[in-house]
């Protein structure tokens, strides 16, 4: 095992853990990941939903509240959910400007998922 000197140390090398590492070089701010599996051995890797974020005129970010309340039968803080569901689209445009593939429809507009 091999260690290197560096300004943080990310445990997990998910999607939460990279995002770190991204945002942390944006700041000029080096990490070193420490991953217990493979890195296209994770959730995150192995995702096949995509990402639940409002990004079209038809969804709204009270149906998306209201579906993760449902999922977590009810034991959510709606604040924090809410925090969360609002930053969605922003979020999913910092991933496209960092170069991860989402599925585009005509215009450049992100495909949507459509569940059922």
């Amino acid at each position: 095992m091999t260690f290197h000197n560096s300004g943080v140390l990310i445990v997990g090398s998910g999607i939460s853990g990279l995002s770190a590492a991204l945002r942390l070089a944006e700041k000029n701010i080096y990490s070193t990941i420490l991953s217990k599996r493979p890195s296209l051995d994770t959730s995150s890797a192995w995702a096949q939903g995509g990402v639940a974020a409002v990004m079209s005129d038809d969804d709204s970010f009270d149906q998306h509240l209201h579906d993760t309340e449902v999922a977590s039968a009810g034991t959510i803080d709606r604040s924090i959910a809410m925090k969360v569901i609002s930053n969605g689209p922003s979020v999913i445009s910092w991933l496209n400007e960092m170069g991860v593939p989402f599925e585009k429809k005509s215009k450049g507009k992100f495909s949507p998922v459509i569940n059922g």
